[in-house]
Parts: structure tokens; C-alpha cells; sequence
């Protein structure tokens, strides 16, 4: 196991500065199924893709104020964790102050389920695959596999995503959502839109297709991959998704 410790400080042109105190860690990856994070002010990234058997992780402890010293002093008030047991990475931070935050991140396996709760910050995942659960106020993802659940609570989402027979697609947003999915596959696909916004969706080679100002609905074969998608105070676009890169277990 190895620690990392590095401390930066800046001074914006406005004369409010900013302190952010870098934490590097290794952990052991090996048995591990399931990340999970949950934190109170700042983003979460998990990278699938480690196969070194180590999970590398990073806390970045930021906090803001009227002086280089006020803004090291927040951001020491940061608090944060990451352990591996029985199978599961489990990280988290907490902040008590609006002018400090802890952004997470971790390379690890492919092969995982990745949950995190964030009350304020960005959720981004990628090259990852099982069952994933996901609310923050953005999610963002590329090359993701499997089951996805992903909640974005105020700034929409930007997803990449591979379901098989079987899985269910549900995202729902506040703000705009990019959505790719791969082309042909037996989709049952219903969305449910904002209609003071306009909205962009390719055919995906379906066999039945609806599309009105405020509801899609769109069939292929058996209809096996179950797709729900609601957006609010944003536009829908619904993309092909390009050939999926094959990087580990994926």
C-alpha cells in the first residue's frame, strides 16, 4: 500500500483563494465486485480497467476563502475514507462547509457494480460492467455494460451504454440528456419528454417507432432490453452509440 500527499494552493484574480490538498492510495482489488460512494459535496470517478490486481484511488480536500491561509484551514475540514471489504470498495467523503468538498476517484476492476450517492457534485463511470446505480446532479459515462439506474438531479447526463438481453436502461434527468445506444439490439423503448424543449432520436433499426413532442416509444424484435428515460427542463437526444471498445473483462 502506498500514500500520496500533495498540497496546492491558489489565489483567483477576485481574491478569493483556493486550497486543494491531493491524497493518493493503493488498494487491493483483487476479489472485488461492487464499488460504492457516497459524498457530501464533490464528484465521484470510477475507471474500470486496473488489471494489475490494485485499485489506485485520489482525494482531492479543496476549500475556498478571502485568504491562501482561510481556504487551507476549510479545506483541512474535509473528511474522507476508502476501505475494501468482503468484496466491496466502499469511499466517502464529508464536508461541512459550502466553501469545501471532497472529489473522489478510483482505477480499479471492470468487472463491478458501481453505486454512488452524491448530494452535490458529478458522477462519472466508465469502462464498467454488471449493475449500476447512480444519483447525483450530472452523471456522465462511456462504455458502460450491463444494468443501469442513474438519477441526474439538476445538470442532465451524458451516457454511453451496452445493455443485454434481459437488463433495463432507466435514466432520469433535470437538464438535457445525451444518450447512445447501440444500434439493432431488441429495445423496448419508451421516454417521456419535456415538451417546452425539442428533441433529437435516431432510428436504431426499430420495427415500431412513435415520436411526438413529449413521448417516444420505440420496439424492436422482443423488445428483451427495457429502455425508460424521463427528462425534465431539457432536451432528449438519443444517439448510436459507437462499436464497443474491448478493454479487460469487457
Amino acid at each position: 500500500m502506498k500514500t500520496t500527499l500533495t498540497s496546492l494552493s491558489l489565489l483567483f484574480a477576485v481574491g478569493c483563494a483556493q486550497s486543494t490538498t491531493v491524497i493518493s492510495d493503493t488498494l487491493p482489488g483483487d476479489g472485488v465486485v461492487a464499488v460504492f460512494a457516497d459524498n457530501d459535496r464533490g464528484n465521484f470517478t470510477y475507471t474500470g480497467g486496473n488489471n494489475d490486481g490494485d485499485i489506485d484511488i485520489e482525494a482531492r480536500l479543496w476549500g475556498t476563502g478571502s485568504s491562501r491561509s482561510t481556504a487551507r484551514q476549510r479545506a483541512n475540514t474535509n473528511d474522507w475514507g476508502a476501505l475494501v471489504s468482503d468484496g466491496l470498495l466502499d469511499m466517502w467523503g464529508r464536508s461541512s462547509d459550502t466553501r469545501t468538498g471532497v472529489h473522489l476517484s478510483a482505477v480499479g476492476p471492470t468487472a463491478v457494480d458501481v453505486e454512488s450517492v452524491l448530494l452535490d457534485g458529478t458522477a462519472r463511470v466508465s469502462n464498467v460492467e454488471g449493475r449500476h446505480l447512480i444519483s447525483a446532479n450530472r452523471v456522465e459515462g462511456t462504455n458502460i455494460v450491463g444494468d443501469v439506474d442513474f438519477f441526474a438531479l439538476t445538470d442532465g447526463m451524458n451516457v454511453e451504454v451496452y445493455p443485454g438481453a434481459g437488463d433495463t436502461v432507466r435514466l432520469e434527468a433535470f437538464g438535457d440528456v445525451f444518450v447512445q445506444l447501440p444500434y439493432g439490439l431488441e429495445y423496448d423503448i419508451e421516454a417521456f419528454l419535456d415538451p417546452r424543449y425539442g428533441d433529437e432520436a435516431l432510428d436504431l433499426g426499430f420495427d415500431d417507432y412513435f415520436f411526438d413532442v413529449d413521448y417516444l416509444s420505440a420496439v424492436r424484435g422482443s423488445g428483451a432490453i427495457r429502455v425508460e428515460i424521463y427528462v425534465v427542463d431539457g432536451s432528449l437526444f438519443l444517439w448510436e452509440a459507437r462499436p464497443r471498445q474491448i478493454d479487460g473483462a469487457l
